[in-house]
Order: C-alpha cells, then sequence, then structure tokens
C-alpha cells in the first residue's frame, strides 16, 4: 500500500524511493547491465493544452549543470534550473 510505504519515511524529503520502488529498480538496471546508473529527468516544456512532457534516460554520472538527490541507494539527476 502507498500510504503504508510513504509513511516509513518520517523525515522531510524532496525525493523518496520506497523499498520496492529500489527493488524493482534494481531488477530493471541488472538486465540491463546499468546497476551503478542513475535516472536523469528532463523537463522537455510544454506541449499543446499545457501539458508538460518529460524525458527519462539511464546516466552514470552527472554533468556539471545537473543537481543529483539520493533516496534508498538511487540517484535521481536533474537540470539546477
Amino acid at each position: 500500500d502507498l500510504n503504508s510505504s510513504i509513511s516509513e519515511h518520517k523525515e522531510d524529503k524532496k525525493l523518496i524511493i520506497t523499498s520496492k520502488a529500489k527493488e524493482k529498480w534494481l531488477e530493471f538496471m541488472k538486465k540491463e547491465d546499468k546497476e551503478s546508473f542513475g535516472l536523469k529527468l528532463t523537463v522537455l516544456g510544454g506541449c499543446c493544452g499545457g501539458t508538460t512532457n518529460y524525458n527519462l534516460d539511464f546516466v552514470e554520472n552527472k554533468s556539471e549543470d545537473e543537481k543529483v538527490l539520493e533516496d534508498n541507494g538511487i540517484k535521481v539527476f536533474f537540470n539546477k534550473k
């Protein structure tokens, strides 16, 4: 249950990755032979109707213009802007 998973995290965080999400992430990344990689989230901007588009990539290291948040051993990279 999502609510019970989130309630495990008592501290205030900007990023929460549950134990189940970590398990699935590691399983997927092992199949791709990218176990040390993180997830890069890029906001591509709006489209028709005001919908925001996103791009997800797998990266090993952050670039200079990126920030990284980490929870439960999983890294998420995104632009500092």
